[in-house]
């Protein structure tokens, strides 16, 4: 976070004596690692943090060269976020879909995936409550306007596992008890204290006894029937031979 603020850039301007001259984003990832003989990530899950300046207009800051291009950055990547917002607020509601400009601002091709369905958003609006500010108060609450409406759908369709017989379940709880024991399994999990295995193989347990009642009824159902249609055979063959 330190070396974060220090990668900040900011400076005077007529209106606010520490203006962010560029947007910043502060990213933390944290990786679910397991070892198992190998090294593997297991899953990634990150948080951005991303602190947008504020549109300027130079007729009231009365920015000069560097400052005049930096504003005129800002300006630019906000409007294309502002693009980005409306078109994907048109494509929840149109049968014809627009092409959503996320590669054309460094900032936008960042977040796309927040906006994609990989992640989730939140927005906070800063506004002033100057009356001199009232053009910018009001172009900051209808651009929060469109963006409360936007809805981040997930793009990841929810797996459905193929079911599994009752051998092949009962061989994967094996393995996953002979993985448990001391000394076969190094690990090293950041967060949860269950793993997901566990969760799992619990739920194999489960599905185990389940199937092995099922398949205990089957047998049962086919053995009376089998000995039913031998009883009618033998009947059968019996009439014949009198």
């Amino acid at each position: 976070m330190k070396l974060g603020k220090k990668n900040q850039s900011f400076s005077a301007t007529r209106l606010n004596f520490r203006s962010s001259r560029s947007h910043s984003i502060f990213s933390i990832r944290i990786l679910r690692i397991e070892d198992i003989g190998t090294m593997r990530v297991h899953a990634v899950s990150e948080l951005c943090l991303c602190d947008l300046a504020g549109s300027e207009r130079c007729a009231k800051t009365q920015n000069k060269g560097e400052r005049l291009k930096e504003a005129g950055n800002i300006n630019t990547s906000l409007l294309i976020l502002g693009k980005c917002l409306n078109a994907l607020r048109h494509n929840q509601q149109a049968k014809l879909l627009q092409h959503v400009p996320f590669r054309e601002s460094k900032l936008t091709h960042y977040l796309q995936g927040f906006f994609c369905g990989r992640g989730k958003a939140c927005m906070i609006v800063n506004i002033n409550q100057c009356a001199s500010m009232y053009d910018e108060t009001l172009n900051v609450l209808k651009f929060s306007a469109v963006a409360q409406k936007v809805v981040v759908l997930s793009s990841r369709p929810p797996s459905i596992a193929p079911k599994k017989s009752a051998c092949e379940l009962s061989i994967i709880i094996n393995n996953a008890d002979r993985k448990n024991r001391p000394g076969n399994r190094r690990s090293s999990l950041i967060g949860w204290d269950s793993s997901l295995e566990d969760v799992q193989v619990e739920q194999l347990q489960v599905q185990l006894k389940k199937e092995r009642a099922e398949n205990l009824l089957m047998e049962a159902r086919v053995r009376e029937e089998m000995s039913k249609e031998f009883s009618e055979l033998y009947s059968e063959m019996q009439n014949d031979y009198k």
